[in-house]
């Protein structure tokens, strides 16, 4: 295969598509051979990405070529590998049920600075994940219930509820808490939902917190579905003054190739390529170089499914800014953490009151 070349992909719903691959330009010429560890199939390297900057007012000028051509290199890959096995062992009637009697709840799963000086606000940051609850009050993870929300559309109405829960409803306790930050996930069906930027403003201006306390993690998949909703939406959390970062960074089609297009204050690594970075090679070399490349474009950056300190030595060696994965914390409820730190204050005060009482 003159001329051509091949890589390998392993442990990711969708190839990567660039040439010259923008990844392998920061990695030595001996790494640029393979993607991942172990391979599972292979693709060939395309170069997608134009020349030029987007926002929403260009949505419309964007070289509808170039999107085409990695929707699908996109559907390819898709075809290639054999589909995921279905998920979403709830049904539709019950995830109706469980909005209906507020029978969701709210998890945080700690990030900290990876280095000193990588500070969001001055504080700790939290992802905030989200469980449901059956009848009998046992917790139903995601994986069992989102793939049934996507498949009926109701993914939008799930978002509403999580950003009433921690913008409305829990965001005076929220905010007492000195420099605490949220990142919230907003679902490709809320990006492509012409009444979803009207209701977020809605709920921003409501809000007790500081909008530069809150992150709007979105994923490429939501991008790729609707760019011109996704770029306007974008444009209108920046202007509130909240921060964007883009998740799952590395596993898709066209990584690289939004990052000429939206502006975005984090990039996630994929944590398929985080996890194993203290005995992968090649894991060790993707994540320096997506590291190095943020940096370089002034973004900051978070490792996802940081497992143990071996992988969090690492990370620090690379100089990441962020780290997240039970390694580091496992999600909890948020309402104890709540309640945890409103406990936590008044022996503050009062140690502070006995210590000056002491001097």
């Amino acid at each position: 295969m003159a001329g051509r070349r091949e890589v390998y992909v392993c442990g990711a719903d969708e190839g990567i598509v660039t040439k010259p691959p923008i990844a392998f330009q920061l990695l030595a010429p001996a790494q640029a051979e393979v993607l991942h560890c172990g391979p599972a199939g292979n693709i060939t390297v395309q170069h997608l990405a134009p020349a030029g900057s987007y926002n929403a007012s260009t949505a419309s000028s964007l070289d509808e070529s170039h999107l085409q051509e990695c929707q699908q290199a996109q559907q390819r890959q898709k075809e290639h590998w054999a589909p995921a096995p279905e998920t979403g062992r709830i049904s539709l009637t019950e995830i109706l049920a469980a909005l209906d009697e507020n029978r969701f709840r709210l998890f945080a799963q700690k990030i900290i600075p990876t280095q000193e000086g990588s500070r969001s606000n001055g504080g700790p940051n939290y992802e905030l994940l989200l469980r449901m609850v059956d009848p009998q009050g046992k917790l139903v993870m995601p994986i069992d219930f989102i793939p049934t929300a996507e498949r009926n559309n109701i993914m939008a109405d799930i978002d509403r509820w999580v950003l009433r829960e921690a913008l409305l409803r829990c965001d005076e306790r929220i905010a007492r808490m000195p420099n605490f930050s949220i990142s919230i996930n907003l679902s490709a069906q809320s990006l492509n939902d012409p009444r979803f930027p009207g209701f977020l403003q809605d709920v921003m201006a409501k809000t007790c917190l500081p909008p530069n306390h809150v992150t709007f993690e979105i994923t490429e998949t939501a991008l790729i579905d609707n760019l011109q909703g996704a770029a306007a939406l974008l444009e209108q959390l920046r202007g509130m003054g909240c921060r964007i970062a883009l998740d799952d960074f590395g596993v898709g089609l066209c990584s690289f190739y939004y990052l000429k297009y939206f502006k975005v204050d984090y990039i996630k690594i994929e944590g398929s390529f985080v996890r194993n970075i203290d005995s992968c090679a090649v894991d060790l070399a993707i994540v320096k170089a997506i590291n190095q490349m943020a940096h370089d474009l002034k973004i900051q950056t978070v490792a996802e499914f940081v497992k143990d300190a071996a992988v969090l030595k690492r990370l620090r060696e690379l100089k990441v800014d962020f780290s997240q994965g039970y390694g580091v914390g496992m999600p909890g409820p948020l309402e104890d953490l709540l309640q945890a730190a409103q406990e936590e204050k008044p022996q503050r005060i009062r140690k502070t009151t006995r210590a000056r009482k002491v001097a």
